[in-house]
């Protein structure tokens, strides 16, 4: 009696812990889950001393856009883009800039894609002032404000700066072709990309004296302390001589930003490679120094190195390690999912770090590719009666990745089939709709020649 009592109890914690599990998957999902607005707003050097030059570029993601279905069954959205530049102090209008872009799509899955994006850059020349931007998305169809951004913006004179530097710029890696340099915001924000290649970039002018020396410093930002990551002076291969960093006019532009080379000018290009895919999931800063003429300008950027697409799961460590139960045996899960917080993740962390693919980058591909898995499954393959990563088809995605073929079959007076077949490992799997209600059971997994 005592045993089959324990038996019910364990049982019982058992199906607790998974609809604790799933609960709080969902709360993780609804509160990190929101579409997602980016804008960013860099300084450069004008032509005139006294002047700046402001770049704002703005994103926007298809699942924060309401897109309507047209006659021929596509879906489309219209927004207008709008940055205004206002006299903080007087409140007049300085300057404004207007974009439309329209996106299309084939079908309605599409127009939740948070990967995809509409996007416009806009370009100012301003006095040093003081300056309230206003950014705003606005939607046609609906006739109202999707997304919108009001900062201020003190920018100093820079005619007493020599050499003139820009901010910082993050971008993934530019494209030497030619003549011309193009460059791509990462597009977050001003921030990094976790795992991605990515550097910085910064203009100098420097009209008065010829540049005797650039060089950078990166810092990890711990608490309030700064821990040198790396230091180094540029090479004369990495100043490229520019007319100046220009914005295209062209709205599918692969590159928005880019600059033409010049044999002789006073305006350079610094190519600054930290090499961003290696920098850690944190905060740094980047000081950016140039010389010239026995004087020093420094430009600095604090950046967040953002894993914008981390997998929902990885924001809860118990939640990671209860999702791990298709790796590990019933005894190691639970091994793991004991001790402290500290001693969970560090548990956790020891067995990825075994398996990373990369293990001289801080990105964990094969980690990461796991809990994207158990993404997709959690929202492709629920049905009424079970979470994604608990359906036949879940549990084989999430061991497998995606099929190479997906088929589906209707035999007469039999359930609905789907097969799917894996070519790198020769091995096909059947699933059947016993119930008609979607939850498609694995009856067969079959070794092909």
């Amino acid at each position: 009696m005592v045993k089959k009592n324990l038996l019910v109890v364990c049982v019982m914690l058992l199906i607790h812990a998974q609809g604790t599990a799933q609960d709080r998957y969902i709360e993780i999902v609804q509160r990190y889950g929101r579409p997602q607005f980016y804008l960013e707003v860099e300084t450069f050097p004008a032509q005139s001393l006294d002047s700046t030059r402001v770049i704002a570029s703005m994103r926007i993601s298809y699942d924060n856009i309401v897109f309507s279905r047209r006659p021929d069954g596509k879906f489309s959205s219209e927004l207008v883009f709008s940055t205004e530049f206002l006299n903080a102090a007087t409140k007049t209008g300085i300057g404004r800039s207007i974009a439309r872009r329209i996106a299309v799509v084939d079908s309605f899955s599409e127009t939740k894609d948070r990967k995809r994006f509409l996007e416009a850059t806009f370009d100012f020349t301003v006095k040093a002032d003081d300056y309230e931007a206003i950014s705003e998305v606005y939607s046609e169809d609906l006739q109202k404000q999707m997304r919108g951004d009001r900062r201020r913006l003190m920018l100093k004179s820079r005619a007493m700066q020599s050499p003139a530097l820009s901010d910082p710029v993050l971008v993934y890696k530019p494209q030497i072709n030619g003549e011309t340099v193009g460059m791509k915001f990462l597009g977050v924000s001003g921030n990094g990309v976790f795992g991605r290649e990515f550097m910085a970039v910064a203009e100098i002018n420097s009209p008065n004296a010829p540049l005797d020396d650039v060089s950078y410093e990166l810092y990890e930002k711990q608490n309030s302390q700064e821990k040198l990551v790396e230091k180094k002076t540029l090479t004369k291969e990495q100043l490229i001589p520019i007319h100046g960093v220009e914005i295209s006019s062209s709205e599918k532009a692969e590159f928005p930003l880019f600059a033409k080379k010049a044999s002789t000018s006073t305006r350079y290009l610094a190519l600054v490679d930290f090499r961003g895919e290696r920098l850690a999931n944190t905060r740094y800063l980047l000081k950016v120094s140039a010389k010239a003429g026995g004087k020093t300008s420094e430009s600095r950027k604090e950046f967040d190195n953002a894993w914008t697409d981390m997998p929902y799961a990885l924001y809860d460590i118990d939640i990671a390690i209860r999702l791990m139960e298709y790796l590990l045996k019933p005894e190691e899960l639970n091994a793991m999912l004991s001790g402290s917080n500290e001693e969970r993740q560090k548990k956790f962390l020891e067995y990825w770090k075994q398996r990373d693919p990369s293990p001289q980058t801080e990105y964990n591909e094969m980690m990461a590719e796991y809990y994207r898995r158990v993404d997709y499954a959690f929202f492709n393959f629920y049905t009424n009666r079970e979470f994604g990563w608990r359906t036949d088809r879940g549990k084989t995605y999430i061991l497998f990745g995606e099929p190479s073929k997906i088929s589906r079959e209707f035999p007469i007076n039999r359930p609905t089939q789907e097969v799917w077949v894996y070519d790198e490992i020769k091995t096909k799997f059947v699933f059947a709709d016993r119930t008609n209600t979607g939850n498609y059971e694995r009856i067969a997994v079959e070794k092909l020649p």
